[in-house]
């Protein structure tokens, strides 16, 4: 199991470089334990994140790619599907399969700051907020990026 972990967490670093992809940086991973990976997303320009940079860190399982990785937003965000801590909830990671990529988990992130999925929220008050007034929505988002 380790020599599988070990070859698809090298593929993965690899195709960061490989399959290059705008607002999506690979900015640290762990190459001894192969533990986790980091990543940098860009805000969207459509999108209340737009001027932003975001971190996030993918925590890989001992039995990764068999099971996904936790997600967490190491930058402080406004937005329905990110905890008050950072964990990202994201459908890629609900119904994983060994053969996603954790390139695939980052765009499904970036994706999400442009289209936020208000249900299945981890922040209620933002989820509830996008779906009543999301004007306000947007401006709090913008506000926070730019405060945090």
């Amino acid at each position: 199991m380790a020599e599988v972990r070990a070859h698809r967490f090298m593929k993965d670093i690899a195709d960061f470089t490989k399959h290059a992809i705008d607002g999506i940086c690979l900015t640290d991973y762990d190459t001894i334990g192969m533990r986790f990976i980091e990543v940098s997303v860009v805000g969207p320009a459509e999108s209340p994140y737009a001027g932003g940079t975001f971190d996030v860190r993918l925590n890989l399982p001992l039995d990764f790619p068999f099971q996904a990785p936790k997600v967490y937003m190491s930058t402080t965000i406004w937005h329905p599907n990110i905890s008050s801590v950072g964990r990202v909830c994201v459908s890629v990671l609900s119904s994983w399969s060994p053969a996603t990529t954790l390139l695939e988990v980052s765009e499904a992130i970036h994706g999400l700051l442009a289209d936020p999925n208000p249900d299945l929220p981890l922040n209620m008050e933002a989820a509830r907020m996008l779906d009543t007034d999301k004007a306000m929505y947007e401006a709090i988002a913008k506000m926070w990026m730019w405060m945090c």
